[in-house]
C-alpha cells in the first residue's frame, strides 16, 4: 500500500517517468511535463528522424526547448533530505529511560523490561 500525505506525494512527484528514479537535472518541456535532462535528450535521440515529442502527451515540438526546472530540483533535494533524515532517525538507538526501580522501557522493542535483563541494551 502506497503512503499517503504530503511527504508521500512529494516522493512520488520527484520521479522521472522515463527512468523511474528521482530527477537529475530536471527540465520542463513546453507542455509542462518534466524529465531528467539526460532522459529526454536520450529519448529524442533514440526516436530519431527529428521528431521531438513529449513521451507523456505526445505533443510535438518544432525545436528543442528545455527549461531548467528549478522548483522541481529543490523539491528533489527536500525529498532526499527527508529520506536521509528518516533513515538516520531509524538507525539511532533511542536511550533507555528508567521508569521505576525494577523496570525500564526498551525503545527498540516498545516494551517494558525488567531492569538489567535487556539483551539488546547490553545491560542484561
Amino acid at each position: 500500500m502506497e503512503g499517503r500525505g504530503p511527504v508521500a506525494e512529494l516522493q512520488r512527484s520527484i520521479i522521472c517517468p522515463i527512468c523511474g528514479c528521482p530527477f537529475k537535472d530536471p527540465v520542463l518541456l513546453d507542455c509542462d511535463h518534466s524529465y531528467c535532462r539526460a532522459c529526454i535528450t536520450g529519448q529524442w535521440e533514440r526516436e530519431g528522424a527529428g521528431v521531438l515529442s513529449c513521451p507523456q502527451c505526445q505533443q510535438v515540438f518544432e525545436r528543442r526547448s528545455l527549461r531548467t526546472h528549478v522548483k522541481l530540483a529543490v523539491e528533489v533535494k527536500i525529498a532526499q533530505n527527508l529520506n536521509a533524515k528518516t533513515a538516520q532517525e531509524a538507525l539511532v538507538t533511542k536511550p533507555r529511560r528508567l521508569i521505576g526501580p525494577n523496570t525500564t522501557h526498551c525503545y527498540h522493542l516498545g516494551l517494558w523490561c525488567p531492569a538489567g535483563k535487556c539483551e539488546k541494551s547490553g545491560q542484561g
